[in-house]
């Protein structure tokens, strides 16, 4: 018997991620980002799959500043205007923006059949339907154990994308714009790498959070 081998889900496999992605930056050149004595950060606003993206994404620019030594504050943007509610807080700055891509890392059980005799068809089966894969990327991470027959665990990578902007609290004028897509291999990493990626291209202005 002619041996048929379908194994499509295993040659999307790779081990090369694209952890970076492309972005587009505008700064004001002539701002004096180390006059900063804090910043205030808002819910960003969500990607449309995924509500909670925003709360996410807001909490990892949080984190990370809040690494540097930076005051941060948390600016409600349930009520009333976050530009009023930022200098209320007393902040230099504000963050804000958009989730424009919120993709978490997955993982697929593959079966792969009970006989693996090479004269043996083998089927993959990934679900009784269709699965979109949600990464650019997927690798496999082994046999699956526990399970009857065989089987491998296949795993997807995660992909986060935000456009953020900075303002002065107290112009209104936008210092800085950034966005940018990253791609991880799961989601808290991804999380880190996208907000240390965009406040790394402030380095040459605000050295302190780079």
């Amino acid at each position: 018997m002619k041996k048929i081998l379908v194994i499509f889900c295993f040659i999307a496999v790779t081990f090369q991620f694209s952890c970076t992605g492309q972005y587009t930056m505008g700064i004001r050149q002539d701002y004096n980002f180390n006059g900063i004595k804090s910043v205030g950060i808002t819910e960003f606003t969500p990607s449309g799959s995924v509500s909670s993206s925003g709360k996410i994404v807001q909490d990892a620019f949080v984190r990370y500043l809040l690494s540097k030594g930076v005051d941060v504050k948390i600016v409600n943007t349930k009520t009333g205007d976050e530009l009023t509610n930022a200098r209320l807080a007393g902040v230099t700055v504000l963050i804000t923006g958009s989730v424009i891509e919120f993709q978490p890392d997955r993982k697929y059980l593959v079966y792969l059949g009970e006989d693996n005799s090479p004269n043996t068809q083998k089927v993959v089966h990934v679900s009784s339907q269709l699965t979109e894969i949600p990464g650019s990327n997927i690798y496999g991470r082994g046999p699956a154990f526990g399970v009857e027959g065989k089987s491998e665990i296949l795993v997807s990578n995660a992909t986060v994308g935000v456009s953020a902007n900075m303002i002065d609290t107290q112009t209104g004028s936008v210092i800085w714009s950034n966005n940018y897509v990253y791609e991880g291999l799961d989601l808290q990493g991804t999380l880190d790498g996208l907000v240390r990626y965009l406040m790394r291209t402030l380095k040459s202005f605000w050295p302190s959070v780079a």
